[in-house]
């Protein structure tokens, strides 16, 4: 196989990469990125599965581990990049849109930031009239003078004693997640962070240089917003993967809580005779009135417990998901109703089936807020 990397000072439409690849491909190209930018376009004409297996290919570092014909192992292939991605959906997104599950660790490998601004992508048009003739001014400007101060850059860096340095890029990441990392955040939020930081060391570093004509500041307060925006589009600074459980029991109680729930409104264990029959049943459920004053005038709103058989709520409503975690979390926030053993299932009368254990699912599953704030 033929390598194929790009020279200093090369033209910078060469560093932009289709997403139509495989995986093997994606891999040579890494490689010939290595310690260069690599810009990824067109997820629209990828296929689903081969972009599910690139993002965790972009991070790992390192290609396969492949034999050769002679027995042994052949040179592993390796890379440092920093990967850019461009299309109308960002891949959690487009891989949902082709039915391909998405892992919270793919999202943490590639960072969906929103370029929907004031002006198209740009905050700011600076004396431009429109953000075309900006983005005009600015691909005719990176094509004349691509390169000039990387290198400048570089050797800026270079004339640094390497200890000092990282001594450097450990107090301004501290910094920023002081600054910009909500109180409580999760290790992922976190580890999202270090990334935007990164970035502001360096424009900060390059500022200080004299190499960017921006004033101080500017590249730290730029990726602290960034930050910010992710996180909201993100949901907040919450698990990923707790998000993931919380919307999949939450999607199949709003898409089966009354075809797959027998009603049961009696208190002396017995279903509603009168209710249509409830095919591919996973349980019960109880409907209250509740009046806001206490009495029987007052307004009034109904919420309803559902009952879930254990079989039912292990391969039904969490498929897919590790049951234990599910169960934990759903106790935390009070949509699950404990046993008096502290489980997460409890003994309960049921019509027709005795007092079998079964996952009492509160109301509460709705009052946690939206989506955005689970």
């Amino acid at each position: 196989m033929t390598i194929t990397t790009i020279a200093p000072g090369a033209s910078p439409s060469r560093y932009e990469k289709s997403w139509q690849t495989t995986a093997t491909g994606a891999e040579a190209q890494l490689e010939a990125h290595n310690d260069l930018p690599l810009i990824l376009d067109e997820i629209g004409r990828a296929k689903a599965s081969d972009v599910a297996a690139v993002v965790y290919m972009l991070s790992q570092g390192q290609g396969k581990s492949r034999g050769r014909a002679d027995g042994g192992l052949r040179a592993m292939t390796r890379w440092r990049c920093f990967v850019l991605s461009n299309g109308e959906h960002s891949v959690a997104d487009y891989l949902k849109m082709h039915g391909v599950p998405v892992n919270a660790g793919q999202l943490a490998r590639l960072l969906h930031v929103s370029a929907e601004r004031r002006h198209g992508a740009f905050d700011e048009l600076h004396s431009f009239a429109d953000h075309p003739a900006l983005c005009e001014a600015i691909a005719k400007t990176a094509d004349q003078q691509h390169g000039v101060v990387g290198l400048a850059w570089l050797e800026t860096l270079a004339s640094v004693n390497a200890d000092d340095l990282r001594r450097q890029l450990e107090k301004a990441l501290t910094a920023f997640a002081a600054a910009f990392v909500p109180a409580g955040a999760s290790g992922q939020a976190r580890h999202a962070a270090n990334y935007f930081g990164l970035v502001a060391f360096a424009g900060e570093t390059a500022s200080a240089a004299g190499l960017t004509g921006w004033p101080a500041q500017m590249a730290w307060q730029a990726m602290g917003a960034l930050y910010v925006d992710w996180l909201k589009h993100r949901g907040g600074s919450g698990n990923e993967e707790d998000r993931q459980i919380l919307r999949q029991v939450r999607l199949f109680f709003e898409q089966h809580g009354e075809a797959r729930f027998t009603r049961w409104d009696r208190e002396d264990a017995v279903i509603d005779e009168h209710g249509p029959k409830t095919l591919a049943r996973c349980g019960f459920r109880k409907t209250e009135i509740i009046c806001s004053d206490g009495t029987a005038s007052g307004s009034q709103r109904s919420e309803t417990t559902y009952y879930v058989l254990p079989n039912s709520w292990a391969t039904e409503i969490l498929k897919g998901v590790d049951l234990k975690r599910a169960n934990r979390l759903l106790l935390d926030l009070g949509a699950l109703l404990p046993g008096k053993d502290g489980k997460a299932s409890r003994t309960q009368g049921i019509p027709g089936m005795g007092s079998p254990r079964v996952y009492v699912v509160t109301p509460a599953l709705w009052q946690l807020g939206g989506d955005d704030d689970a």
